[in-house]
């Protein structure tokens, strides 16, 4: 069963997914890519962090992240490999803008990347609905039944 700490925190970063997520599309109409493009990556970040939380895997490297994602969430439960594809892009393409001074973020890169993050916000998002019905019933099928 979940705890309630857990899903507090998945909640509290499925929110803070969604305000990246808002950050990226402004920064995006603003003309501003590469900060789009980090807040796409920020969005994904966030999100995989959130579904981490209900199994109480709590990283804070991009790169654990992704690991511990793509090993919980794709292979486990055989959702959109291209999730874990769009995350790794992301943190390649982020990490160009932030490690190279002439890095220089194109237009349709960055629409591409706020994308794919709300591609992958809306998957996560969906992959917890699911994760927290299927707790739902659990609990009520245990209730019914008179266990604890």
């Amino acid at each position: 069963m979940l705890k309630n700490s857990a899903v507090n925190t998945a909640s509290f970063r499925f929110c803070k997914a969604q305000r990246d997520y808002s950050a990226a599309r402004q920064f995006l109409e603003a003309g501003q890519y590469d900060a789009a493009i980090d807040r796409a990556f920020l969005c994904m970040f966030h999100a995989a962090r959130a579904l981490l939380s209900y199994d109480n895997i709590d990283l804070k490297k991009p790169d654990d992240v992704i690991r511990s994602f793509h090993d919980q969430y794709i292979l486990q439960s055989y959702h959109d490999p291209r999730l874990c594809e769009m995350f790794e892009q992301a943190k390649t393409i982020r990490s160009s803008g932030i490690f190279s001074d002439d890095y220089l973020a194109h237009v349709e890169t960055a629409k591409q990347q706020v994308k794919n993050a709300e591609y992958f916000l809306e998957a996560t998002g969906t992959i917890s609905g699911r994760r927290l019905a299927l707790e739902y019933e659990v609990k009520n099928c245990l209730e019914d039944s008179g266990v604890d």
